[in-house]
């Protein structure tokens, strides 16, 4: 039998075969029957041939019928087994059917229970291993599904660790960026962050990249539509794209579909409600991402996102303390030296390193003469810097940072309208940022930092430099006080050595060497030279010091005609200043003195009449002025300027005492305990300090949104409108949104009465008080903000330097301290009035056994323990009626207080004693169950109190109200 038919064919087949072998059969014996009988016939009787046909007719005919007989036969056996085989086979087919299904894996869909009872069997069995397989696959995916989700949760926890194992930026993107990969199962993931660029413009900057070429990192990327980050921060929810070649919704960047990528996902970075940037992951196949991938990613992002927050905040708290500590090196080291000029090559050296510049110079600034000094310059030209000659018509640097106030900026130093293009071809530099160096309104020079390329600078670098000015300017203040003071001193003592040469010893020569030996200490020089004036009406040098050649010039006679500054001298009778004498055509180079830059000459007057002069060369132009020449001329005429003495005296002491107002502030502000008194104080040195005509301190509750005056203070400038108290009242911060943003972000913040930012009631504010411009100053504990310090100028509109902020800023961190202090103190102190009026109570309970007398020393000592508490009354309930009835009073003068009774069960009293647990009243007349409606008017006027029931166990005895 073939193998390829069906089970039906095949039965069919078997049961035709008997019936068409029965049939074949039945044929082959019908012929031989009627052979049988016709034989006989032929042989007794010989027929005729007409007759053996006929006969042969009727044979056939009889073997025609037997055939049609077996025919219907066959026909009904077959009809009949092809419907037994239908009825059979098709069961059998639904079970093969549902054999296929099973073994493709199909095991939702039933195996139908029909047939006869075997197969039926056959089904259920069928049917019950395909539950059982179904059990069995779903037991295992949700097992495989359990530890799917505990090695995913295990793996975010490990990345999770080694994120914050990491401080450094870009090792921790890099971890971002591979598991992000390998968690999602992709061929190639990026991430992209917010960046300021040199212009101070946010752009898209991809940090980190998996998969990709590594010039993609530091690529930027546009926004909005313009990429894929620019539209998932613009929609800010996860973006998912299953074919890159077919998308429309924003601009897919070219790499992507260089580097064969299909499909991908890209999540925003939101830390602290802000985006700051994106997270993506991509794969080369075509890949539709589920929910389950987003919210992995999102994960993988948002844990990032707080790492990197970690990693920028220890970032820039170790670059702030990189900063100071450079800073302070610098102005320690710059301090530590002996020498005013010396003091200022070594800030030269090392202030550029503050933002790793090429260079620095210092220039000094004279305002008698309003003219730049060139003192200083770092690397190779620190010799030639001072020596070059100035333009005094140009627009310098200095000049312009001095009349600003603040740091200046030049990127391109010949386009740049704060210095000109002759003075900057002068220098390699090509961008310039100058920090002004100003103390206490005094303009003593600038520092400008120098980069030999184009240089962009960002506002950490501007910050830094603000910084700096006040602190570099601070020790050049200092270091030039110091100077002046010790020039002053060396002036004295010089004089007092030379009067006593002078007056000890007739040597000339002696008396020369040791002036011009004083002269050194005071007014450093180069060279110096003493001349006397002959009969011939010749100049000798008598003495000199630092020549390169001294055996020329103590050998010099120089006619007095022949030298046009010396005949100036003489016939004047006065001193003469060249800030750069090789500029000056009146100089002439005797004895070999081209060196010379800046040169006094000094007569020396004797009774009115020119005897000889006095010269100083240096080799630096403009370094010398009026106060040289007047002391050059003080050691000349051997007189001591007392009165300019007295006047560099007072100056150094009134800038030592404006240095140390800190100090002295911060010493007041902790000599109290009292927080009114701290806070009088603060309003008082932070209108002082910051020389404004008011200051205001004021309490914040954030909860409630309110601000309440506690302390204020006014100037002698104050106006009548100012002066107008606002102490005690209350603002509603939702009038004043600066104030608001100030104790938000812990910020100092200024403003203007035209300034939007303060609002429309918090203009109007400051114009009522007659207030042009106001500073905000938040008071801010270990993060919490306590309140917020006001300082308020009506004089002229004025912008806060941020010297001044920061001086403010710590004046009232400090006043946050010491306030601190006075509230633990406070608090420790009612703490001891409590245990003091604990034990007055106890001691009154273990000495008396009279109740009346017992009952008034626990009232006594109650409202000792509070402070607040005006007057009080102790009542028992009357064990019957319920009734409370007054046992002790304090404070109260209406002698029908001792009668005093609630009506019933009315009043606090007898609500404390049913609830059995103090009471706090705001407000005792606005509850009609306990408000007083008796004819006592002290009763009457109570407005709050606290209520305390007396229990003794669960019985409620009585109250006590204070």
């Amino acid at each position: 039998m073939p193998l390829g038919l069906s089970l039906r064919t095949k039965l069919i087949f078997l049961v035709m075969l008997p019936l068409l072998i029965s049939f074949v059969l039945m044929g082959a014996a019908g012929v031989r029957i009627a052979r049988h009988y016709l034989s006989p016939f032929d042989a007794l009787v010989p027929l005729a041939p007409s007759m053996k046909t006929t006969f042969a007719r009727i044979a056939l005919a009889h073997l025609a019928w037997i055939l049609i007989l077996a025919a219907g036969i066959l026909t009904l056996a077959l009809s009949v087994t092809i419907l037994v085989a239908t009825r059979l086979i098709r069961p059998l087919k639904a079970l093969r059917e549902a054999a296929s299904r099973i073994a493709d894996g199909d095991l939702e869909s039933a195996v139908p229970l029909s047939g006869s009872a075997e197969i039926a069997d056959l089904a259920l069995a069928l049917e019950r291993m395909r539950l059982s397989l179904r059990s069995t696959l779903n037991l295992e995916a949700e097992r495989a599904a359990e530890a799917h989700r505990v090695g995913e949760q295990t793996a975010l926890v490990a990345f999770s660790q080694q994120l914050l194992a990491t401080t450094d930026e870009q090792t921790l993107l890099t971890t971002a960026v591979i598991a992000a990969a390998e968690f999602l199962r992709a061929d190639a993931s990026a991430l992209v962050l917010r960046a300021a660029g040199r212009d101070g413009t946010q752009k898209l900057v991809v940090r980190a990249a998996y998969g990709y070429p590594p010039w993609f990192v530091g690529q930027a990327l546009a926004e909005g539509v313009g990429s894929q980050t620019g539209y998932t921060l613009l929609r800010q929810q996860p973006v998912i794209v299953e074919e890159y070649a077919r998308e429309a919704r924003f601009q897919v960047a070219p790499i992507v579909l260089e580097e064969g990528v299909t499909s991908g996902v890209s999540v925003p970075m939101i830390h602290a409600g802000e985006t700051i940037g994106a997270l993506h992951v991509n794969t080369r196949p075509r890949r539709s991402f589920s929910e389950a991938d987003v919210r992995l990613l999102s994960l993988v992002a948002n844990q990032t996102a707080i790492a990197l927050d970690k990693a920028w905040l220890l970032a820039e708290a170790h670059k702030r303390v990189e900063e100071l500590t450079r800073l302070n090196e610098i102005t320690r080291a710059a301090l530590s030296t002996q020498d005013f000029h010396t003091m200022l090559q070594t800030l030269a050296d090392r202030l550029g390193k503050l933002i790793d510049a090429d260079g620095c110079y210092i220039t000094l600034w004279d305002e008698a003469r309003q003219a730049v000094i060139p003192v200083a310059a770092s690397g190779s030209l620190s010799q030639i810097y001072p020596t070059m000659p100035r333009q005094p018509r140009e627009t310098t640097m200095t000049e312009s940072v001095l009349q600003a106030g603040h740091v200046l900026v030049a990127e391109d130093v010949f386009n740049s309208p704060h210095l000109s293009p002759e003075i900057a071809a002068q220098f390699p530099a090509r961008s310039l940022i100058g920090l002004p160096l100003i103390s206490v309104h005094h303009k003593l020079g600038a520092a400008l930092i120098a980069f030999n390329e184009r240089h962009s600078f960002t506002p950490d670098e501007l910050a830094r430099c603000e910084r700096a000015a006040g602190q570099v300017a601070l020790a050049v203040a200092q270091a030039h006080l110091l100077e002046a003071e010790q020039r002053q001193r060396r002036l004295a003592e010089t004089l007092r050595d030379i009067a006593i040469t002078l007056n000890s010893t007739l040597d000339l020569a002696e008396i020369l060497e040791r002036l011009l030996e004083g002269l050194g200490q005071v007014i450093p020089f180069d060279s110096s030279a003493v001349m006397l004036l002959e009969e011939d009406d010749h100049y000798r040098v008598m003495a000199g010091r630092g020549f390169p050649n001294p055996e020329i010039v103590q050998q010099l006679r120089v006619p007095v005609a022949a030298d046009p500054l010396f005949n100036e001298i003489k016939t004047a009778g006065r001193a003469v200043v060249l800030r750069d004498a090789q500029a000056d055509p009146r100089f002439q180079s005797f004895g070999n003195t081209t060196y010379v830059r800046a040169w006094i000459g000094v007569p020396l007057l004797s009774r009115g009449e020119v005897i000889g002069h006095l010269t100083i060369n240096n080799r630096l132009p403009g370094v010398y002025g009026e106060p040289e020449a007047e002391i050059a001329f003080t050691f000349a005429s051997q007189a001591v300027t007392a009165i300019e003495n007295a006047r560099l005296y007072t100056e150094a002491r009134t800038r030592a005492a404006e240095l140390s107002r800190l100090y002295t502030a911060a010493q007041d502000l902790a000599a109290s305990l009292e927080p009114p008194i701290v806070l009088e104080k603060l309003a008082r040195h932070l209108a002082r300090a910051l020389d404004a005509t008011s200051s205001h301190v004021m309490e914040a509750d954030l909860e409630r949104a309110t601000i309440t005056v506690l302390a204020e203070y006014w100037t002698a400038a104050a106006t009548a409108a100012e002066r107008n108290s606002d102490l005690g009242r209350t603002y509603s911060l939702h009038d004043f949104p600066l104030s608001v943003r100030a104790l938000t972000s812990g910020t100092v913040l200024g403003a203007q009465t035209d300034d939007a930012s303060i609002g429309v009631a918090g203009g109007q504010h400051l114009i009522e008080y007659d207030v042009k411009s106001a500073l905000l100053i938040p008071i801010v504990l270990h993060g919490k903000a306590l309140g917020l310090a006001e300082v308020w100028e009506s004089r002229r509109t004025r912008r806060f330097t941020p010297a001044e902020r920061r001086l403010a800023q710590t004046l009232v961190q400090h006043a946050g301290s010491v306030i601190e202090n006075a509230r633990l103190y406070a608090s420790e102190k009612l703490r001891t009035r409590e245990l003091d009026a604990l034990h007055t109570a106890t001691a009154a309970l273990l000495t008396t056994l009279d109740l009346e007398p017992l009952l008034d020393q626990i009232l006594a000592a109650a409202i000792e323990a509070i402070p607040a508490a005006e007057k009080g009354m102790l009542l028992l309930l009357d064990p019957k009626a319920g009734q409370p009835h007054m046992r002790a009073s304090r404070g109260y003068t209406d002698p029908r207080i001792q009668t005093f009774s609630w009506a019933g069960t009315r009043g606090y009293a007898a609500k404390a004693a049913q609830a059995r647990r103090p009471l706090l009243i705001p407000d005792a007349r606005a509850d009609a169950s306990i408000r007083y409606e008796g004819d006592i008017p002290e009763v009457l006027a109570i407005q709050s109190a606290i209520v305390v029931p007396l229990l003794l166990g669960e019985q409620a005895l009585g109250a006590l109200a204070l």
